[in-house]
């Protein structure tokens, strides 16, 4: 699924880093009474639209990787869910880190955590 190592750090650093970067909105929000206060409103919308180029890439080499056809320019071609629903998957993350060198499970588990944490304290931030 992962012809190179560098297709498979992509979707890890993609996934990572655009949950994370979810996950501090989140949290400021959450300190700051539901609102985001303006010394942080451009860096956290830098790092979210850092992250989901990011992102966006790793999917699109994905979805050339599994259906053999390369999608139009952004922003007239986009990734099918199917192939975002392979991406999330738990194999899927988990290849990608072995195809990295690193333990599957772990960074599969890692990842997912911080996609529960994100969901939990967006719940929180919302009651």
């Amino acid at each position: 699924m992962f012809p190179t190592r560098e297709d498979a750090a992509w979707l890890l650093l993609g996934f990572l880093v655009f949950s994370l970067a979810w996950g501090m909105t989140i949290a400021s929000m959450h300190i700051a009474g539901g609102h985001l206060r303006a010394g942080v409103v451009v860096p956290l919308a830098t790092l979210l639209v850092f992250s989901a180029a990011i992102l966006e890439i790793s999917l699109r080499r994905l979805h050339t990787q599994l259906t053999g056809r390369a999608l139009s320019p952004w922003p007239f071609g986009f990734v099918s869910m199917s192939t975002v629903a392979v991406a999330i998957s738990p194999s899927t993350m988990s290849d990608a880190a072995a195809r990295v060198g690193l333990n599957g499970r772990l960074v599969a588990g890692l990842i997912y955590a911080i996609l529960i944490a994100d969901v939990v304290a967006l719940t929180i931030l919302l009651l």
